[in-house]
């Protein structure tokens, strides 16, 4: 297939980059600032020249709290990014796969069971809604499309939680973590494995879907984990809650996603805790630094 990739700089798009070119597809990867899929003359004219079969778009704007700060900015590529793809794509006639967030559901405080794909979302932030406003506009402008959610993404390269995580612990000995943040650490390599199967079925299954790593826990368990696999068990860990760290965009305390749609195609994940450990594996962030710091 021929394939196009936004956001191919980042964790996500660069690890369905790889594997899509590992499997034999021609890519074309779209990142800034060779590519703003704000500008809509441009993109599509990019889109034209390159004829692919599908669009895989999981570029985005991901400042969370400087989407509180520039809200237009988070609209006009959280919104008018995936309706420019989306128009392009319907009048093509070519499939588009957008990928949103976890941060579009907002659940009561007794919620614990995950999200399925059907419910309805309940954005409350700026950078949700601008999610969840890019969903309407893939939904509402073209037929054949994939909407893909997903959560807690982590993959090499990235400044993600498990790499703020580990470098908090190497520089101050002992961390807080929150208790009531809930949702799923999801390797962006099981994904990008997901999305390339869930395009290339031999039925063309659109629709809705949520494909986080299977699970669900606590940033504070989630940080747990994260130091016994490196080593750094010994680090103290404290629990407190999201009331005590303020922010311009508070996340959702509970956003885990249940992958019903996907599973039911054959299109399973593994259990985050199996996930994170092949990634800690695959990575340096195991060499025992913070004992010994503490050793020496």
């Amino acid at each position: 297939m021929r394939i196009v990739i936004t956001g191919s700089k980042g964790q996500l798009g660069g690890a369905l980059q790889r594997q899509a070119e590992a499997g034999g597809h021609t890519v074309l990867g779209m990142d800034l600032p060779e590519h703003d899929f704000t500008d809509i003359a441009a993109l599509h004219a990019t889109l034209t020249q390159f004829a692919p079969d599908v669009v895989m778009h999981c570029g985005a704007y991901t400042d969370v709290d400087g989407a509180e700060r520039n809200p237009d900015l988070a609209f006009r590529v959280n919104a008018l990014g995936p309706r420019n793809f989306a128009l392009w794509c319907e009048a093509a006639g070519v499939p588009l796969l957008h990928f949103s967030t976890d941060w579009v559901f907002t659940a009561p405080p007794e919620r614990s069971t995950p999200f399925r794909e059907w419910e309805a979302t309940n954005p409350l932030c700026t950078y949700a809604q601008s999610k969840a406003v890019g969903e309407w506009y893939v939904q509402s402008l073209t037929r054949r499309y994939y909407i893909v959610r997903g959560s807690w993404l982590y993959g090499a390269g990235g400044n993600n939680f498990i790499a703020k995580i580990v470098r908090a612990a190497d520089e101050r000995g002992s961390l807080s973590v929150v208790t009531d943040e809930i949702s799923t650490p999801t390797w962006v390599e099981d994904v990008a494995e997901a999305l390339l199967k869930l395009v290339s079925l031999p039925i063309a299954a659109y629709g809705v879907y949520h494909l986080p790593n299977d699970g669900y826990c606590s940033r504070y368990e989630y940080a747990t984990e994260v130091m016994r696999l490196t080593g750094r068990a010994s680090v103290p860990l404290k629990p407190t809650i999201l009331a005590n760290y303020p922010r311009a965009a508070q996340p959702p305390q509970f956003s885990a996603l249940g992958n019903f749609v996907g599973a039911e195609l054959g299109i399973k994940m593994r259990p985050w805790q199996e996930a994170l450990a092949a990634y800690i594996a695959s990575t340096e962030l195991k060499v025992e630094s913070y004992k010994l710091k503490v050793e020496s």
